[in-house]
């Protein structure tokens, strides 16, 4: 591995595939070593002794054939994101962990990997399988021990997978395993993963497939609405009684995000999921709680996203956050069911779960939300954020309702009316506002929702009340033009 003694310096990979060293003072590129060809996105977890660069990201251009240079986001020890086009060396972005909050994948921040860094060294000593099993077993205890400590009683069994995905599908399969049965009931808008059975529970992707295409929703599946208001989360309700009592394949299992993030930011009204949770078990189903996007403290009020309903699951499912980017999940359940799947006479195994350095990664990811008390900072900086959210409703019009608990946030974008009538969403404000975050603020923000009419907010747990406002602001402004320069005034109802 290079050294270098520089502490202002990012690493990327050339078009050519060289793995270069450039210091952001000068714009002159240190050094430059060729390791093969790289094409598409990379992601490599390197710890270069002098250089305060801990993980690099690179976003080659849509077109392989470009001449263009790539963008490169540098993940530092001061647990901060900074993007930079390499054609200038011109920081784009150095906003704590929106390249990555996002898609939810670093919870923390990056500052914290140089720990991970430090216990993935055991990679260059294991020369064996037997002995990379042996450090991944012990590794894996460790993990099971940390993970299972949050979760109450009687949830004391754990699966260790490698991806979100994955953590659903083995879910499904625990309970198909314990029921005897397959009708699965899922929610509006939920998402779930990319396998054959998880795409089958998730309207979110599964609604995107043409007619007759190969992936129909499966008769074993039936969608109740989303419990995005309390009249919503009524008929939800209601619609899931009515499935549930269907006999035609028996209730196998209720799936469900604690918080749903494609959705728009919705958090279920109080009471649902305990009501839902009943009706469920009346009917012999399970009760499956997917805490992929919400779970890990980042709700604040709770370590867990079911905590807040006062349930507790049969299966809970965790997944990228987990490893705060390296890739590792978890399926949480109890005894009796993990039993039920060992009965089947199929052995469950993953080549990669629970190695030991994703684990190892994990288990500094579960400690440092605990020693550095993050689920209370992220309860403590969501109210603020939301708060400046609202204040600068006084100031745009575009800014409609705010919802969301910690640092999982999201605003309602929507347009002005000339009738006097209720606002509906606008996506083509909010796409505008997407952009020129990015073009004129050096900020990367995710819309979702309805129409994609909604600005998901989910930074990593270690963002700051200035950052809160630096965002918000930002947003202020950025509407302010749109509305000034008459972008605010077209507007296309979005159902929500």
């Amino acid at each position: 591995m290079c050294r270098f003694a520089s502490e202002s310096s990012i690493v990327t990979f050339s078009l050519g595939g060289g793995l270069q060293v450039w210091d952001t003072d000068s714009g002159h590129c240190l050094s430059s070593v060729a390791v093969g060809s790289a094409s598409g996105t990379t992601l490599l977890a390197l710890a270069l002794d002098g250089v305060d660069i801990l993980r690099i990201q690179i976003m080659q251009r849509a077109n392989a054939d470009s001449n263009d240079p790539p963008l490169a986001f540098t993940c530092s020890r001061d647990a901060s994101v900074r993007c930079w086009d390499l054609s200038t060396l011109c920081m784009l972005a150095s906003y704590d962990g929106h390249a990555g909050a996002c898609r939810c994948i670093t919870p923390l921040g990056n500052g914290y990997f140089y720990s991970i860094a430090e216990d993935a060294d055991c990679l260059g000593h294991i020369w064996s399988m037997e002995i990379a099993e042996s450090r991944g077993r012990i590794s894996a205890r460790e993990l099971a021990k940390e993970l299972l400590s949050t979760f109450p009683a009687p949830l004391t069994k754990v699966f260790l997978v490698n991806s979100g995905s994955e953590a659903n599908d083995l879910a499904l399969r625990l309970a198909r395993a314990y029921t005897k049965k397959t009708k699965t009931i899922a929610v509006e808008r939920g998402y779930h993963g990319t396998t054959s059975l998880t795409i089958s529970v998730s309207p979110y992707k599964l609604r995107k497939f043409k007619q007759g295409s190969s992936t129909p929703q499966p008769d074993w599946v039936s969608i109740i609405g989303c419990p995005s208001t309390p009249v919503a989360a009524a008929e939800s309700l209601q619609m899931l009684r009515h499935e549930a009592s269907k006999d035609e394949h028996g209730l196998c299992a209720f799936i469900c995000e604690s918080g749903m993030s494609v959705a728009g930011v919705v958090l279920p009204p109080d009471g649902f999921m305990r009501e839902a949770y009943g009706v469920v078990h009346s009917h012999g189903g399970l009760c499956i709680a997917d805490e992929v996007q919400v779970g890990l403290g980042r709700m604040g009020t709770h370590f867990w996203g079911f905590e807040q309903q006062g349930v507790v699951p049969d299966i809970v499912t965790i997944g990228k956050p987990l490893g705060n980017g390296f890739p590792v999940a978890a399926v949480v359940t109890t005894p009796e069911i993990s039993r039920a799947f060992d009965d089947e006479g199929v052995e469950y195994f993953s080549t990669f779960g629970g190695n030991t350095v994703s684990c190892s990664a994990a288990l500094a990811v579960l400690r440092a939300i605990k020693e550095d008390s993050l689920q209370n900072h992220a309860r403590e900086v969501g109210e603020v954020l939301k708060e400046e959210l609202r204040r600068a409703r006084r100031e745009t019009p575009h800014i409609g309702a705010v919802r969301g608990s910690g640092l999982f946030v999201g605003v309602e974008i929507v347009g002005t009316t000339s009738t006097g009538g209720p606002p509906s969403l606008a996506p083509h404000i909010a796409s505008q506002l997407v952009a020129r975050l990015l073009l004129d603020h050096n900020m990367l923000t995710t819309l979702d929702g309805p129409g994609e009419g909604v600005l998901v907010i989910k930074p990593p747990m270690c963002f700051t009340e200035d950052n809160a406002r630096t965002l918000v602001r930002a947003i202020t402004q950025v509407l302010t033009a749109i509305d000034a320069e008459g972008g605010g005034r077209q507007y296309q109802s979005i159902p929500t």
